[in-house]
């Protein structure tokens, strides 16, 4: 949630966007979310409890550091999309992992 209320003021400030820019990242970012936690539990299913779950920290981990990074505008989309992508398989991967 944290990454929610961040998203905006990290593309103001570090790439320079506008609010408005800013603001469609963050719907960016939700909409994978939403695509992780579908993705996630067809990728559970397959690769089992802690397997599923490290492969989510793993892209979690990667994706925030390639943030760090982001000097463009569309590499800080596709940043944006893999840290909504990890944080909805996470939320899939923890709530059956228990």
């Amino acid at each position: 949630t944290m990454m929610v209320s961040a998203t905006s003021p990290i593309a103001q400030n570090q790439i320079g966007l506008s609010a408005m820019d800013a603001a469609l990242c963050l719907s960016l970012m939700t909409l994978f979310n939403m695509f992780g936690r579908i993705a996630f539990g067809f990728i559970y299913d397959k690769l089992k409890g802690w397997n599923s779950l490290l492969l989510v920290l793993v892209i979690n981990g990667i994706s925030m550091l390639m943030l760090t990074i982001a000097d463009s505008y569309i590499y800080f989309i596709l940043c944006i999309a893999l840290v909504g992508f990890s944080f909805g398989g996470a939320a899939s991967c923890l709530c059956t992992n228990g």
